[in-house]
């Protein structure tokens, strides 16, 4: 896919390592900081969120200059910019969880991603370029989502691993609960995940229609947990 020397891949490589780091382990809490005398944690949000703007900005006139003359073209600039898009995410993620979080922490978090296809699952495990960016939803959503699928077999939601990286990996990794639902194509990828395809034309109404039904079981079957 990257088809160049190792002199470009590694410095791509680089940039993604070096996003995870500045998302999780930094950037959430970090940023956080400097709003501590705010008295509320909403205002702490809304400051985290204006000190992505700036490296946003940047960054994005940096991939308009990449379009030019990045050594890999188009390809090249698509991994970089995707790389980028999924730190960025999670950050924001990040950002609320760390403001939240006490009030969170026995939330269930469901997560919908192309759900717009005609198959729809539940994420088991997803996975990225690198094994590094594996991560797994939490054992009690895994089952949650297990249980209405076999109460419901009508809908054919089945569980599945997918190549696959959003705001659950940035849930994870703080220790919440956190599911992911997708839609995916006949060849088992997600259909139209970040394409110019991705447009309401190419939207598959029983697929959406499938996918908000099995949500909405899933609701019901949680209302019936104990307390």
């Amino acid at each position: 896919m990257l088809g160049g020397g190792w002199g470009v891949r590694l410095p791509i490589l680089a940039i993604g390592i070096a996003g995870w780091v500045w998302g999780f382990l930094w950037l959430g809490r970090a940023a956080l900081q400097f709003g501590e005398a705010l008295p509320s944690p909403s205002q702490r949000v809304r400051l985290a969120q204006a000190l992505l703007l700036i490296p946003y900005i940047v960054i994005n006139l940096l991939f308009t200059v990449l379009s030019f003359w990045h050594p890999l073209g188009a390809e090249g600039v698509f991994i970089t910019v995707f790389q980028y898009k999924r730190h960025r995410d999670a950050a924001c993620t990040v950002f609320r969880i760390d403001s939240y979080g006490d009030r969170l922490r026995e939330a269930w978090f469901l997560d919908f991603e192309m759900v717009g296809s005609a198959e729809i699952a539940y994420v088991t495990r997803h996975s990225g370029f690198a094994w590094i960016t594996t991560y797994r939803p939490d054992g009690e959503s895994l089952a949650w989502a297990a249980a209405t699928a076999r109460r419901c077999p009508e809908l054919g939601v089945t569980g599945r691993p997918m190549v696959i990286g959003e705001e659950v990996g940035a849930l994870r990794s703080r220790g919440f609960r956190g599911l992911c639902l997708v839609g995916y194509g006949p060849d088992g990828w997600l259909e139209n995940w970040h394409q110019y395809s991705d447009r309401l034309a190419n939207l598959n109404p029983a697929g959406l229609e499938k996918a908000a039904r099995f949500a909405w079981e899933m609701i019901l079957d949680l209302d019936q947990k104990p307390a």
